[in-house]
């Protein structure tokens, strides 16, 4: 839509100063910085979800105002106010091949070789872009 436009996108990052719990409100100065721009990609999904809410509850209209993306792709992107745009992580995946390299590390002994893996995240395209 940006490029349709022709806009050029404007990178601001907003950093909040707490991790998101479920009954924390966004900081008047956090929210302020975010709605100048026209899209936000949160950290994670708990924080697009913050956003979110936050929007609702000011009468800003998502996504026809606000744009939110959030990060994870978890529990948080599924149980969202609306179904959330993120990038999801293929944690389980990752987690059990990190398991793998685990033992095959302490079964080939020192001076073993250290193993990589390479995985690769998927956008999830919601109702909020």
């Amino acid at each position: 839509a940006m490029m349709k436009e022709k806009r050029k996108p404007v990178c601001q990052t907003v950093r909040t100063r707490t991790v998101v719990d479920s009954d924390q409100e966004l900081r008047e100065e956090d929210w302020q910085a975010i709605i100048r721009h026209d899209a936000v990609i949160a950290y994670d999904d708990d924080l697009a979800n913050l956003i979110g809410r936050t929007a609702g509850e000011r009468g800003v209209s998502v996504p026809t105002d606000l744009a939110i993306a959030g990060f994870n792709g978890d529990y948080a992107s599924m149980s969202a106010w609306q179904r959330l745009t993120t990038v999801r992580i293929p944690s389980y995946e990752m987690g059990r091949k990190a398991a793998e390299m685990a033992f095959e590390l302490v079964a080939a002994g020192s001076g073993a070789a250290l193993p990589s893996s390479v995985h690769h995240p998927t956008l999830v395209v919601g109702k909020t872009t």
